[in-house]
């Protein structure tokens, strides 16, 4: 009968998966040697925040995940983008606290405003976004008393450490593009055919 439900057992592909992971698990593999330089990188900068005196330290092992790409030029591109904008954040956060001297309720809609700001630029532009991200942490850290100044200032620390410290991650052990583009393209063809 055509209109009777079959009973069949739901699928769950776990075998491609699987094969992925299994086939990736050596040094050969591009996802593996960034794994491992991910891994030790984000350890190292969590050694560092525990033993440097930073305040929010943790910022800067987010930072070192935020940055280390598994290419050279997005690494580079994306450390240096995401200091620069910290670095804007941090003098146009501190520039609005001093002239408007803010209360905790100002300080609320400056959190709001640059909240927005940061999700609306995140795909147009990385430094935009990275200064609108800034401004919202340090206001949003002043509302605890803290001032605008010393949030931006350790902000932007934390965050070039952080940022330094995936892009040398990288250097020391990089993966060149152009050296495995030629296997790609022919693995892609052939998957393809």
């Amino acid at each position: 009968d055509a209109s009777a439900p079959t009973s069949r057992a739901p699928f769950i592909p776990v075998r491609g998966p699987v094969l992925t992971l299994r086939a990736n698990l050596n040094l050969r593999s591009e996802s593996f040697r960034h794994a491992i330089r991910l891994a030790v990188a984000v350890a190292i900068a969590s050694v560092l925040f525990t033993q440097l005196p930073l305040e929010r330290g943790y910022w800067v092992a987010l930072t070192t995940l935020v940055v280390l790409r598994p290419d050279y030029r997005g690494t580079m591109s994306r450390g240096i983008e995401r200091i620069l904008g910290t670095l804007v954040g941090s003098v146009v956060a501190t520039v609005i606290a001093a002239q408007l001297r803010p209360g905790p309720w100002t300080l609320v809609v400056l959190v709001g405003v640059f909240a927005f700001l940061s999700v609306a630029t995140l795909r147009a532009s990385y430094p935009i976004f990275a200064a609108f991200l800034t401004c919202y942490v340090v206001f949003l850290i002043s509302l605890t008393g803290l001032p605008s100044s010393t949030a931006g200032l350790d902000r932007l620390i934390d965050t070039a450490v952080g940022g330094l410290l995936a892009m040398l991650a990288y250097r020391l052990w990089p993966t060149w593009e152009s050296t495995r583009t030629g296997r790609t393209l022919a693995a892609l063809l052939e998957s393809q055919g």
